[in-house]
């Protein structure tokens, strides 16, 4: 989940840090609240991409017009806190610290994934880019 990579400069610590935020995550989520609603959230993102990408909804013939509907579901409005708790780690005196990253490419690549060989949901056509035919809001 955290990127451990020094691509973006990240130091050994920084990666060492986000590698065991990693491995530790379903751990610190049980005991802080916010990196439980953040896995929510991923969770959350990676069923909507993969309903998306390989058009289950379609396949299955569920109708997600309702959800889809910009107009149909407003969330409630709550005020934005101003400030939030910070989790630093220091280590022979270097601080690892940074934010959340959240690339689904490596989850959600074809290549990647074990194939349906019980072909229990017929295959969907692919689009060559199927983010953009994610709809914005659904004209009535």
């Amino acid at each position: 989940m955290f990127d451990t990579k020094a691509g973006g400069g990240a130091s050994k610590a920084a990666q060492k840090f986000a590698q065991n935020m990693s491995d530790n995550m379903p751990q610190l989520a049980e005991k802080i609240d916010a990196l439980a609603d953040l896995q929510n959230v991923c969770d959350l993102l990676l069923l909507a991409t993969l309903i998306k990408q390989d058009k289950l909804d379609t396949r299955v013939g569920f109708d997600l017009t309702w959800a889809l509907d910009a107009t149909a579901h407003a969330p409630e409005k709550l005020p934005a806190p101003k400030n939030a708790e910070t989790l630093v780690h220091i280590v022979t005196h270097s601080i690892a610290s940074g934010g959340v990253s959240l690339s689904l490419g490596d989850i959600i690549n074809e290549e990647k994934r074990q194939a349906d060989t019980r072909k229990i949901i017929p295959a969907a056509p692919r689009a060559e880019n199927w983010l953009s035919t994610v709809p914005h809001a659904v004209s009535k």
